[in-house]
């Protein structure tokens, strides 16, 4: 627990120039230290010896200038978190925390800084120290932290304390400071290339010799087939070679790919679960470094729909969607991608991914190949998946913190 174990505390309004809630406690040091005072005060009045007067005295003094000490290190006192907005589980980052004294004169000292970031049912314990902080000046302390699983980490306020100079006294300082850090799947390493099919040019070349090519570019010359466009013809090529050549062009949009997530197959393991989702963080990632457009569509109980588009940039898009996965999937999910509206140019290439192997998610498969160009099934729990992503050493996935079936 973040809180020590006082015998006493004392709620006190925020130190005076600073900021927060600030609170004083004994502990338990400094219970035994007062137990024994006043054995020793009674022993004096009762023996009415002038040493043990003059050692009550003392005491008395000592936990007087401790607690004054232990209240002005605190004293317009300050403290700040910097903290990533995303990050990956499995992936350690840093939380840097910045204390300032606004002092004039004296340094703040034994300065230790804790927090408690949630993250669903999880909690993690972030602790520093800092020795010394002089005056007018500002310490950094960083703080590794390590994701336990893709969620939200929840960052509430941030505790200073300090049990200087004897640790008879307890005095800390309480600074809200609410922040929400995403946290994206693990990304695992892909041994498969994305690579287009040998013949997807040729594809294009042949698709569009009777539709309109303004945006295409040249590819090449081949020979004149019958059926092709006379508008076509290369004549002066053709003049000079003495036979019909006709120009091939592309169409220089890129390749699409889909990734269709099925993550609540009823037979499955939470942590199958949750090495679906990175697989299908996995391919996004990949598709959009190789200039692949990318789509994704999630079969969960509120379908997750982002269609075919390109860009390094919109990783954090689709990472983010596939943080907030809910486990539960619909009754039947091969009737809810029958009812999903499916464009024709989201006809291309289409993976599916799941984390185990069954008769539903086979129907799914069925209904994506009559509408896409090319279907990959991926499951989690089958040993074709170390044929598509290298796992050892790569940061296995770990269940989501709180997630679960809400069935």
């Amino acid at each position: 627990m973040l809180h020590p174990r006082p015998t006493i505390t004392a709620r006190l309004g925020p130190p005076r120039g600073g900021v927060g809630r600030a609170a004083s406690s004994l502990t338990a040091g400094g219970a035994m230290f007062i137990g024994a005072s006043l054995v020793i005060g009674l022993a004096a009045i009762n023996a009415s010896i002038n040493l043990l007067f003059l050692l009550f005295g003392m005491l008395i003094g000592v936990m007087l200038v401790s607690g004054r000490l232990a209240r002005r290190c605190l004293r317009r006192a300050t403290v700040t978190r910097e903290a990533p907005d995303a990050v990956v589980a499995g992936r350690p980052f840093t939380v840097r925390y910045r204390v300032s004294n606004a002092r004039p004169r004296g340094a703040a000292h034994s300065l230790r800084i804790r927090e408690r970031v949630r993250c669903g049912a999880e909690v993690l314990q972030l602790e520093g120290y800092l020795a010394v902080v002089p005056a007018g000046a500002v310490e950094c302390l960083d703080v590794q932290v390590v994701p336990p699983g893709r969620g939200v980490l929840q960052f509430d306020r941030v505790r200073l304390s300090t049990r200087f100079p004897f640790g008879l006294f307890a005095q800390r300082l309480d600074v809200a400071a609410e922040h929400a850090t995403t946290v994206y799947p693990a990304l695992l390493h892909l041994r498969r290339q994305l690579a287009r099919a040998p013949d997807h040019r040729m594809r294009q070349a042949t698709a569009s010799r009777e539709h309109v090519r303004g945006g295409d570019e040249f590819y090449g010359l081949r020979e004149y087939r019958n059926g092709d466009n006379l508008r076509w013809i290369h004549w002066r090529r053709s003049a000079r070679m003495g036979k019909l050549l006709v120009r091939e062009m592309v169409d220089p949009r890129p390749s699409s790919i889909m990734v269709v997530l099925d993550p609540g197959r009823a037979a499955a393991t939470p942590i199958d679960r949750e090495r679906a989702i990175s697989a299908a963080g996995t391919i996004i990632c990949h598709a959009l470094e190789e200039g692949f457009r990318a789509g994704l569509v999630v079969l969960t109980r509120s379908p997750v729909v982002i269609p075919p588009t390109a860009g390094r940039g919109l990783r954090a898009k689709f990472l983010s969607k596939l943080a907030a996965i809910e486990m539960a999937s619909p009754a039947d999910v091969a009737a809810s991608l029958a009812e999903q509206r499916w464009p024709a140019h989201w006809r291309c290439r289409c993976v599916l991914v799941g984390p185990v192997s069954d008769e539903s998610l086979w129907q799914t498969a069925n209904v994506l190949r009559g509408r896409s160009a090319g279907l990959d099934v991926v499951t989690a729990a089958d040993s074709e998946f170390a044929n598509w992503f290298q796992t050892r050493g790569a940061g296995e996935p770990r269940v989501a913190a709180g997630a679960g079936d809400d069935d």
